[in-house]
């Protein structure tokens, strides 16, 4: 298999072909995207001198915060739908981003539409495929979440013991949970690395052979198993990339963000706070929606012909 071939031919699909690009963006602002994540923390000390800022209040909130109950209803409705309308065009733009590249291998050219008719034929598989690769996640959770309920009940019981009691109590039960917590820790991080490289495999199972979720995922595995050096290869190629991408994102990030973060520290949650606060969400989205998009038509290029070569050999 020419590998260095893969790569140039993805580029040159990927670079030719803006319509991946579009497609790209509508899955990365939905939250199926492939972008490097960024943090930055920002710490202010306060000399003996210094006062806490005056964090004023605007009457909306103190309004929402005496009746909170209609926001958080309004507030769920939002989440939800949001949920719903990204999870579905998300999907699709992912099964769409695959069925493009492929229309373009084979006949030098594609459209949005074409794109969008594959991805929603391919929908409900893609999305079985996802709930099918969550669940050994989910599995992970429950020591963890059984931990936390044993936690907060011995918590409630020693409620009116004195803080050395308290700490003497349940000291023993933090070292042994830590103990047996981060051995369990490591094992989501490879299970999700795995699960991970597993999905990006068998959505294109699913979309190029036209595969149910079952089958799109025993598939991906044999593929997986037989040519793990190109996998892995792939992936940190990839993931090179994405690093780059993360730090171009994160210097914009940082600049536009510190002036937000002293505008809350010395005026609290005023109007011009909030403004501000608004208009970095706004333009952070638009940036990192923008190449985020980029790298995911990328990405998916490469891994579409990469699994094409694959299954070809």
């Amino acid at each position: 298999m020419d590998y260095n071939k893969i790569i140039t031919e993805s580029f040159q699909i990927f670079w030719r072909h803006k319509a991946l690009w579009i497609m790209g963006i509508v899955a990365a602002m939905c939250g199926q995207g492939d972008a490097g994540g960024f943090n930055f923390n920002f710490n202010q000390s306060f000399s003996g001198d210094n006062k806490l800022p005056n964090f004023n209040v605007p009457p909306f909130v103190r309004d929402m915060a005496e009746n909170p109950i209609p926001y958080v209803m309004a507030l769920v409705v939002v989440i939800l739908g949001w949920w719903l309308f990204s999870t579905i065009v998300g999907w699709i733009a992912q099964g769409a981003l695959i069925g493009m590249v492929d229309e373009i291998d084979r006949t030098g050219a594609t459209s949005l539409g074409q794109g969008w008719r594959v991805g929603s034929e391919r929908f409900l598989s893609l999305f079985a495929i996802a709930i099918l690769l969550a669940l050994p996640g989910l599995i992970l959770l429950i020591p963890f979440i059984i931990w936390l309920v044993v936690f907060f009940a011995q918590i409630g019981v020693m409620a009116n013991k004195n803080s050395n009691e308290i700490f003497n109590s349940l000291a023993p039960m933090l070292f042994s949970t830590l103990a047996c917590l981060l051995p369990l820790l490591c094992l989501a991080i490879l299970l999700g690395f795995a699960i991970s490289l597993l999905k990006t495999i068998s959505m294109r199972s699913c979309v190029l052979e036209s595969l149910g979720a079952i089958d799109s995922l025993k598939r991906g595995w044999q593929v997986i198993r037989q040519n793990l050096g190109y996998v892995a290869l792939t992936w940190f190629l990839l993931f090179v990339i994405r690093s780059f991408f993360g730090f171009i994102i994160a210097i914009p990030t940082i600049i536009m963000g510190l002036p937000v973060v002293l505008a809350v520290m010395n005026n609290g949650l005023s109007m011009v706070s909030i403004g501000l606060i608004a208009i970095f969400v706004v333009v952070m989205t638009i940036i990192s929606g923008g190449l985020g998009g980029i790298l995911t038509s990328f990405n998916s290029t490469l891994w579409t012909k990469f699994y094409k070569e694959v299954v070809r050999n």
